[in-house]
């Protein structure tokens, strides 16, 4: 009987990222933060939207007018162009570097990061956004932290970019995990 529950313990600490994979995420967020945290989102979320333009379209439909369209068609509106985006990248930049940042604070504990990424405040409607292009984000993400740390001297090796595509990749199964519980 003792085996049993020493067995279901030791399964169940079994945890995804290690004390290196914390301090080396960490250590490189530091790093980011430290040198203009909101041009390193809003180029992820510029490089994003021009490899995949459904998040300019989401922005798009999400710009409220404040004032009115007199001047504009029943269905137009004056800021649904394609730089209406601009005015949501300030916004949504910095929701994404206080996302990043809250979620690597709690890399430690595996279930508050779970807790923390299901907690999110992110409206039922991102999830019409499909998973190429948060993987996209991803991938942009990743680029731009490369180039962050090489720029600022701290070695962006193979063992770290893994430790990046793994956080990123388990935030995204979480949210997608959220999804489905949504729908």
């Amino acid at each position: 009987m003792g085996c049993f529950h020493s067995s279901i313990r030791r399964i169940s600490n079994y945890y995804i990222f290690d004390s290196n994979d914390i301090l080396h995420l960490t250590q490189s967020w530091n790093i980011i933060k430290a040198h203009n945290l909101q041009k390193f989102a809003q180029d992820i979320l510029i490089k994003t939207i021009n490899q995949n333009p459904s998040l300019r379209q989401f922005w798009r439909s999400k710009v409220q007018v404040d004032g009115n369209n007199y001047d504009y068609s029943q269905n137009e509106s004056c800021l649904r162009t394609d730089l209406s985006w601009h005015i949501e990248l300030r916004d949504q930049s910095i929701r994404f570097v206080s996302i990043l940042d809250k979620l690597i604070s709690v890399i430690h504990d595996e279930n508050h990061l779970k807790t923390e990424i299901r907690s999110l405040n992110i409206s039922d409607d991102f999830f019409l956004i499909e998973y190429k292009l948060l993987m996209t984000m991803k991938n942009c993400l990743l680029e731009n932290a490369r180039d962050y740390c090489k720029t600022f001297n701290y070695d962006f090796t193979d063992s770290l970019e893994q430790v990046w595509s793994k956080f990123l990749i388990f935030i995204v199964q979480n949210v997608k995990k959220k999804e489905n519980e949504i729908t």
